[in-house]
């Protein structure tokens, strides 16, 4: 998913908006030219919020506009904390709990969904997972019947268990066919080395033959808990919903959460370059970066402000420099991938492998004359634009709101975050942009990734950093 050719900007900007800090850092004054905004706050649809004696936080967004409704849970903790030689673990997990029910079959759940409309969907990522579904309002009992049942009572039958596995290694064989996405995981794996960031959300083949029905018990048992979660409920609902839904949650059980720490990842001391060789390919896939932040940072807002201007979207500098003015790639971007823990800065991009040694070389410039010159005020402005402009597309609908409510929760960012959004974004000056693009931006210690046939790349390279070579299937 993640990291190369990002090149839909405005989904990117749906992801990110609920997940940044609330307030916009300090780490400079106000220019004496600069007017201070007055702080407004931004009207949110109308929803509440309890938590239960068994943990279970709950937010209601209630919308009678249309007959329909959905069902969300947040499930904290996700393919970050796979054990080390079970990576997969949680996505195995979250896909098997749809197999069958103690009560229900997997035909008889997928039948049962489908005649009432719907499905179950489930995404895993590495800080948490995802569960929901959705239908007609006069659905609800049906509905949350299922969703309640698959949430606490999953069978983790071996046969299903077996199908999955077959499932997803197929997909993992399949990542070869994607080599952008291809060259993101191994990114991620050069990047984070040791770090449980460094493994595939999928898992790598032989951890997912090595997982029996045992391993799925334990991992769910871990983290699919009523205090490990947040449960979004949105639009037609009854009024008695929360009664209706502490009578089918009733019987889940809170447990005690470990504690959990992780190896911090590998330093990087000048331009260390992956290159991958694949002699079939034509086109180079290039990723440049290193460690970025997490979520819940206060640089998190002016950092985003920051890096729209230098790759965030189709008027960046990136994109004016590598794509406009040189013609080398269709698409170039970057992003700050901000997690629990400090996730990756990246700038993805594409090109014929006879101009990849051109095509990072002009990226690396443009990096270093962002670092070392900063940013005008009028890019400031229109970064500050677009972002206020693309807000409302984050909560336009109630399922939006409630997901991005959800997240808020999982990296511990107080709600106002959303309702002070346009305000905070006003108050940010070119002064605090420039601050933490020196605190942030590093161009000199970086890591690149190089997807291609060696063939057309290996000395094209190798003026450019430290240099070593590994073929595509000694990845992973």
């Amino acid at each position: 998913m993640k990291l190369c050719n990002r090149l839909l900007w405005t989904s990117a900007v749906l992801v990110f908006i609920a997940c940044s800090s609330k307030e916009p850092a300090t780490t400079s004054p106000e220019s004496s030219s600069q007017k201070t905004e007055t702080k407004s706050t931004f009207q949110l649809r109308h929803y509440t919020a309890e938590k239960w004696d068994n943990g279970l936080q709950v937010v209601y967004i209630e919308n009678h506009n249309l007959p329909s409704l959905s069902f969300g849970l947040l499930v904290k903790g996700g393919a970050s904390r796979d054990p080390m030689t079970k990576s997969g673990l949680a996505n195995l997990v979250a896909h098997v709990m749809v197999r069958g029910t103690l009560k229900m079959s997997a035909n008889q759940i997928a039948d049962g969904l489908g005649q009432l409309g719907s499905e179950f969907e489930r995404d895993v990522s590495e800080d948490f997972s995802w569960f929901q579904v959705s239908g007609l309002s006069t659905s609800q009992e049906g509905l949350l019947g299922i969703f309640s049942d698959v949430l606490m009572h999953p069978r983790f039958d071996n046969s299903e268990l077996e199908k999955e596995k077959k499932l997803v290694l197929a997909s993992i064989k399949q990542r070869f066919d994607h080599p952008d996405r291809f060259v993101g995981e191994a990114f991620q794996s050069y990047l984070f080395g040791g770090h449980p960031y460094a493994r595939p959300v999928s898992g790598i083949e032989r951890d997912i033959k090595s997982i029996k029905r045992e391993d799925l018990i334990r991992g769910y048992t871990k983290f699919v808990r009523p205090n490990n979660a947040v449960l979004v409920v949105t639009g037609d609902f009854s009024a008695d919903i929360s009664n209706t839904l502490h009578e089918r949650f009733k019987g889940w059980e809170k447990r005690e959460l470990e504690s959990y720490s992780s190896s911090e990842p590998p330093s990087i001391s000048g331009i260390n370059i992956r290159l991958i060789d694949k002699p079939d390919l034509t086109q180079s896939q290039i990723v440049i970066g290193q460690m970025g932040i997490k979520r819940n940072e206060p640089d998190y807002l002016v950092l985003r402000i920051a890096n729209n201007i230098l790759g965030g979207n189709f008027s960046s500098r990136l994109m004016d420099r590598v794509r406009v003015n040189l013609g080398l790639t269709y698409g170039i971007s970057s992003s700050f991938d901000a997690r629990l823990d400090r996730g990756p800065f990246t700038i993805s991009t594409f090109t014929k492998n006879q101009t990849v040694g051109t095509t990072i070389n002009e990226s690396l410039g443009v990096l270093r004359k962002f670092y070392e010159e900063g940013v005008t005020s009028e890019e400031v402005k229109a970064a500050k634009n677009y972002l206020m402009g693309t807000f409302p597309r984050a909560i336009e609908t109630p399922e939006r709101l409630g997901y991005n409510l959800a997240l808020l929760r999982l990296y511990g960012i107080s709600d106002d975050y959303l309702k002070d959004f346009i305000s905070n974004v006003n108050m940010v000056s070119a002064d605090q942009v420039n601050a933490v693009i020196k605190k942030h931006f590093n161009a000199k210690d970086l890591k690149i990734t190089v997807l291609s046939k060696s063939a057309d790349s290996l000395e094209q390279l190798r003026p450019l950093g430290l240099l070593e070579v590994k073929s595509f299937n000694q990845v992973f």
